[in-house]
């Protein structure tokens, strides 16, 4: 009988630890994503109808248009032109969104720029989706300083009246020269 092994981690994450939120007994204690308080019982009560509602035999809404169009309506009015729900990127949290972001634009061969301080986790998903990570700091007014190259990224979108939105990220060496630019653009119905 053949002996199933399990195969090997990729060499550059082999020592890597873990990401752990530290759980310290102090008297107040907030980590990410906690609260001072419990939520109301009102609210306790609604979650628990809602969630006695759901049909947990089946998968939600795969595209989530509903919540995507509800966030589009919600938020359309502080966006010039509007939002459509095409437009909002659904995910489950901010951990997903930056994964996503890193797997599409990330990987071997490419870096990663974050600026300290900051939450640990963006280091971490780069490094397991293969990216270089480089820190940058922050002056003392936490505006954004270069990074250890004397590099730096910037993302920007301009509107276009009725042309719809461009969206940028560029990447700008020491002397603010472009060495790259990666960029989106919708017509005026997105």
């Amino acid at each position: 009988m053949t002996e199933l092994r399990r195969p090997r981690v990729r060499p550059d994450l082999e020592l890597m630890t873990g990401y752990h939120s530290p759980q310290i007994d102090v008297d107040v204690r907030l980590n990410t994503n906690e609260a001072p308080e419990s939520p109301p019982e009102e609210f306790s009560e609604l979650l628990a109808a809602e969630l006695r509602a759901l049909e947990w035999n089946r998968y939600p809404d795969r595209s989530a248009h509903s919540l995507r169009s509800a966030i589009a309506e919600t938020e359309s009015a502080g966006v010039p032109g509007g939002l459509g729900a095409d437009q909002v990127f659904a995910a489950n949290g901010s951990n997903e969104v930056l994964q996503s972001i890193c797997l599409a634009y990330a990987g071997a061969g490419r870096s990663v720029l974050t600026f300290e301080p900051t939450y640990a986790l963006h280091s971490h998903i780069a490094r397991v989706c293969g990216a270089e990570v480089l820190h940058g700091g922050r002056d003392e007014a936490f505006g954004i300083a270069a990074d250890s190259r004397g590099a730096f990224v910037v993302v920007g979108a301009v509107e276009q009246s009725g042309e719809g939105r461009n969206i940028w990220i560029r990447k700008l060496s020491q002397s603010r020269d472009t060495l790259w630019t990666v960029e989106h653009t919708s017509d005026g119905d997105h």
